[in-house]
């Protein structure tokens, strides 16, 4: 007795499945006996449980992807945080008088819509019974989501899955169709179920037929076939219409939930009385608890066709199409892969749409059913004879020891202890069973791999041969080269240049994994693959998750960036705070906003350079084309009229039909020249036919012009004008100097813009780029509806045509209203898509100049504080920004980004003692006994300048120093000993005889003694309690110290190590111990 695969699975005692799972890896099986098969017995649960007990795993990678959408999602909520600490810090101020932070509030709430991470649509496009449900369960790691049947397509409406993170519920939203999107449909499919004699047809015609599919749509909603009037008064149907229903079930509700939706989703088969509701349903919305492929951001589109004849299920079928990231393009393998074509791969019209729309990166490949084929044929087919010759004499021995063991039991089972015996053909059916798999492995993966080089190659000429017209309409080769060019792609085999295309490509086996993983324990084992990932569907689940991280991650950094550039620039604009005289404040303003009024004059020459550089792309390059092409369209559109009439031909099973048969002919000038052939699943689209020759003119200009040229004149612009305005800030810091300002406030500022700079045309290359592919995947889709609506008034009286000798007056209608449009219609379509092209080109020269006016207002609101003091309400936040700001510093290092936002303030160590060129001349004796007024007795070290210590000179240089600093240093000796151990009056009589040279500015140097720290801090404290902040003193966080400032004194708080700055220009510096700070009744300090 010779046992099958099949076979053995229902053999195997529960002993020996253990020892398949514990020594092979076989996988486990459900015992069902054959009998018990037969007669439809039900497994029951304690059998089911046992089962699924040891079933094997895949590969675990979906840790790797969790942890880091988990850091993501930290990254984002604490971004979050921020964004919501200073919104509510902000809305507590008085906002109205700072017209600053009324820009910082406008600019947080731009940035907080960024905390949403961006989705990623994957939308999986695929003709009838291709296995795309099945597919998508399975990357669910369910086989209950979507309804699948193999007798049948079972989903007929878009339905989109994403990750539910709301609720742990399995939940669904259906948008039903409006009662006027349906009733005009339910129109025609009445009127294709009218005989000549106009009474309706109340049985089903022949499967397959245009009439059975109306038929069964009609029969499907009202389990009847009556008359228009009476259908469309029927309640039951129209309490759904026009609205949204919502399901809901618990995450353990899986089944329950699957039954819930089917009937939205699925069609039944004729016959059946339960009432479906799929045609009268838009669009399924399906959110998943637990998902782990959605867990990214991913959002899975099943799409059941682009051309339905229901206009609202097709404009959102086409809407999904235009705005996913990814195109999954799914087929059945094929039996006969060197039969496959490019245009079995992907359709004309599609492969069009996708080089227009710029997504022929894009588009994954995924075949489907990998497990089915025939064992020898494919063993003959590939070759691998030689591979599996040493596994087939294996397997052919132990079926003969097994078929004689077994002859030896039969004759001895009445006589003898056959127990040895038995338990030996088990052995036997375990080593028979794993040659199998074996064998079945080396053949599924040859035919894998040739299956995979093979739509590589014919991707590759698909893209080879639009290169080779676009380097034609480049002049760069002829019609001779090209044409010997393509030859030799056609002569090329499936290993030639592997490396030109990065096309992806899967052959799934989708209920191969199903079994692997145990999902449904009564399908029993798997027959090909032993682990899951030969199944292919653990690595399309990484495509997914490669797919949204790469999204995720870019969406992130412009998040952290733009919040960045908030606090940042916020920051800057405090840290330059300071007072200057009412003369120069007015100088300088007044300075800045006359050089200011030139900015945008300046920024002109680059936005007329792209205006003429897209002139020529659209009305040059683009318009001769469309031009062209309407020449075309204008000739050959009675030739393709009469092509659809041609009597007495087939409808082709794939391509444009050539000659309709008459009941489809009228079938599709009833639905406005839109629809799909049953039998063949062949979509007919008469408006597309009449535009193809514009299309066919245009769509490798169109993909030159907005995938690679546009892009590149963008880019340029505004790099040019980021380089113009360094220039113009590098101008006005040069105006800014004369009027003596500290030259680290120049620079400071100076580099904080730049780096604005920088980052916003940056962000706004990037979303010009994503706004201009968006409208023009919009525009190049105008064409079609416009014939469509321009044939409307034809397709209405063709479509009216009744009687006897109907169809050829429909025919007739169909020619002379065509013959009779040609002349302008062509015209009209291409002068409004033209038109929208120059309200593109307006919107994006709109976009360039608010670009402008938006640099020159951050300009001017870098250089205000040097004319405008800070309000109280300004320095008041202080510490929520320092405290944003030390969090936002923090989330760059964690989300691994470079800081490019801040700029590093500017330290100016001058070792030398001397003037400062252009720093305001003042008394020593005024500056000090200003800031000495609150001490009370003391005792602090106050040391001039910076090192002007004895012990650091020899005694040669001393000997050479002038009078005036001999007096100094004695001076310098006496204030020291004085503050130490003199009272407030004698400290100040010291202080008052000062010498009156220009170089008296003065260190006030932290000293390690505990109490003259105290006594330091207790100055820091009284100048925060008086608010002498409110009154010039700026607020500023350097790498490591916090530095309270004003035009005179600088308070330093350092942090482990005293900085080794000797002076900051002319302002006196005091350093403090941060660590002793905290024992103050003052302000934290980050």
């Amino acid at each position: 007795m010779e046992y099958t695969p099949e076979q053995m699975r229902f053999s195997l005692s529960s002993g020996i499945k253990r020892k398949l799972v514990s020594e092979q890896g076989i996988p486990p099986v459900l015992e069902v006996s054959p009998l018990k098969r037969r007669r439809g017995v039900n497994v029951s649960s304690r059998q089911r449980a046992a089962s699924t007990v040891t079933k094997p795993t895949c590969k675990d990678t979906n840790k790797l992807w969790s942890s880091k959408n988990a850091h993501f999602e930290k990254i984002v909520l604490r971004c979050k945080e921020v964004i919501g600490n200073l919104l509510l810090e902000l809305k507590r101020t008085d906002v109205p008088e700072s017209d600053v932070l009324k820009d910082l509030i406008g600019d947080l709430e731009k940035v907080s819509p960024k905390t949403e991470l961006p989705r990623t649509i994957i939308a999986l496009m695929g003709g009838t019974g291709t296995g795309k449900s099945t597919l998508v369960n399975s990357l669910l790691d369910s086989n209950s989501i979507l309804p699948t049947s193999d007798d049948r397509a079972c989903t007929s409406v878009v339905v989109e899955v994403v990750q539910n993170k709301e609720k742990n519920k399995f939940e669904a939203d259906i948008e039903f169709l409006q009662k006027n999107d349906w009733f005009g449909e339910l129109r025609v499919l009445l009127e294709d179920l009218t005989s000549e004699d106009g009474s309706l047809r109340m049985k089903p015609a022949e499967s397959g037929s245009d009439m059975y599919v109306s038929y069964c749509k009609v029969k499907a909603v009202y389990g009847k076939i009556e008359t228009f009037d009476h259908l469309s008064n029927i309640e039951s149907v129209n309490q759904w219409l026009g609205k949204s229903h919502h399901l809901t079930c618990s995450a353990s509700e899986i089944e329950k939930f699957r039954d819930e939706i089917e009937k939205f989703i699925i069609t039944k088969e004729h016959g059946t009385n339960t009432q479906s509701l799929w045609p009268i349903i838009k669009h399924v919305r399906i959110k998943l608890p637990n998902s782990d492929v959605c867990s990214s951001g991913a959002s899975l589109v099943d799409l059941p066709g682009i051309r339905d004849s229901n206009p609202a299920r097709n404009k959102i079928a086409k809407e999904f199409l235009k705005e996913c990231h990814s195109v999954w393009v799914v087929n059945a393998m094929p039996r006969a892969i060197d039969d496959v074509t490019s245009r079995d791969l992907l359709d004309q019209g599609l492969r069009r749409q996708f080089l227009m729309d710029g997504k022929m990166e894009s588009l994954a490949f995924i075949c489907t059913m990998s497990d089915r084929f025939s064992e020898q044929n494919t063993i003959r087919t590939h070759q691998l004879d030689s591979m599996c010759r040493d596994l087939k004499v294996q397997k052919y021995s132990m079926e003969m020891d097994k078929r004689n063991l077994e002859q030896q039991i039969k004759a001895f089972q009445d006589t003898s202890d056959v127990s040895k015996e038995k338990a030996r053909i088990w052995e036997l059916h375990e080593h028979i069973m794993k040659m199998n798999y074996m064998i079945s492995k080396i053949c599924a993966k040859s035919r894998n791999e040739v299956c995979v080089r093979h739509i590589k190659r014919l991707f590759r000429n698909i893209k080879r041969q639009s290169d080779l017209i676009r380097d034609r309409l480049d002049g760069g080769e002829s019609e001779a080269e090209s044409e010997i060019e393509r030859e030799d792609m056609e002569e090329n085999g499936p290993g030639e240049h592997e490396g030109d295309t990065n096309i992806r490509v899967f052959c799934c086996s989708s209920t191969e994994y199903q079994k692997i993983m145990g999902f449904n324990p009564t399908d029993g084992p798997p027959m090909v693959f032993q682990d899951a990932e030969d199944t292919q569907i653990p690595a399309l689940k990484d495509y997914v998750h490669e797919l949204t991280y790469a999204r995720r991650q870019k969406g992130l950094e412009e998040l952290v960036r733009s919040l960045g550039r908030c606090v940042f620039n916020f920051l800057s604009y405090i840290r330059n705070g300071g007072r200057l005289s009412t003369a120069a404040s007015a100088g300088i303003e007044t300075t800045i906003d006359d050089e200011l009024s030139h900015f945008k004059e300046q920024m002109q020459p680059a936005i007329q350079t792209l205006r003429t550089s897209i002139d020529d792309l659209f009305r040059g390059q683009i318009g001769r084309q469309v031009l062209q092409g309407a020449q075309n369209a204008k000739r050959d559109a009675v030739v393709i009229c009469n092509r659809w009439a041609a009597p007495g031909k087939k409808a082709p099973t794939r391509g444009t039909p050539v000659g309709l048969h008459w009941r489809s002919y009228r079938a599709t000038v009833q639905r406005k020249g839109v629809f799909t052939l049953p039998a063949s699943n062949t979509d007919i689209n008469f408006n597309q036919d009449l535009a193809d020759p514009i299309y066919k003119e245009v769509e490798n200009e169109w993909n030159r012009v907005f995938n690679l040229q546009l892009p590149q004149f963008l880019e340029k612009t505004l790099n040019r004008i980021e380089n113009e305005t360094k220039l113009f800030i590098e101008h006005l810091c040069e105006q800014v100097r004369r009027f003596h300002i500290s030259e680290v406030r120049v620079k400071d500022t100076k580099k904080q813009l730049e780096l604005n700079v920088k980052g916003k045309i940056s962000e706004l290359l990037s979303q010009m780029n994503l706004e201009v592919m968006r409208k023009q995947r919009e525009i190049n889709r105008i064409l079609t509806p416009f014939i469509q609506l321009k044939l409307d008034d034809v397709y209405t009286t063709a479509g009216n045509q009744t009687g006897k000798g109907s169809t050829e007056s429909t025919k007739k209608c169909m020619n002379e209203g065509i013959d009779n449009l040609r002349h302008t219609m062509f015209d009209e379509a291409i002068g409004k898509l033209l038109g929208e092209l120059d309200t593109l080109q307006g919107e994006i020269l709109k976009v360039m100049h608010a670009q402008c006016c938006d640099l020159e207002e951050d300009m001017r609101t870098a250089f205000e504080p040097l004319w405008k003091s800070l309000t109280p309400s300004v320095t008041a936040l202080y510490e929520v920004l320092s405290t944003a700001c030390e969090e936002v510093r923090q989330i760059y290092v964690d989300a691994n980004l470079e800081n490019t936002e801040e700029a590093t303030p500017t330290v100016e160590i001058r070792p030398q003692m001397g003037h400062i060129p252009g720093a305001p001349e003042q008394r020593f004796s005024n500056t000090i006994s200003k800031f000495f007024k609150h001490i009370p007795e003391d005792q602090i070290t106050v040391k001039r300048g910076l090192q002007n210590d004895a012990k650091s000179k020899s005694k040669s240089s001393r000997s050479h120093r002038s009078p005036d600093q001999e007096t100094m240093s004695r001076w310098e000796c006496s204030v020291q000993y004085t503050l130490r151990n003199g009272t407030s009056e004698e400290i100040m009589k010291v202080l008052e005889t000062c010498p009156n040279d220009e170089t008296s500015e003065v260190l006030l140097p932290f000293v390690n003694e505990p109490p003259i720290q105290r006594k330091i801090l207790m100055i820091i404290t009284e100048l925060l309690q008086n608010k002498l902040l409110t009154q010039g003193f700026e607020v500023s966080i350097w790498p490591g110290y916090v530095h309270y400032k004003s035009e005179n004194v600088l308070v330093c708080m350092y942090k482990k190590q005293k900085p080794q700055i000797g002076r900051y220009f002319n302002m006196e510096i005091v350093y403090v111990d941060i660590d002793f700070f905290g024992e103050m009744n003052v302000p934290n300090v980050p």
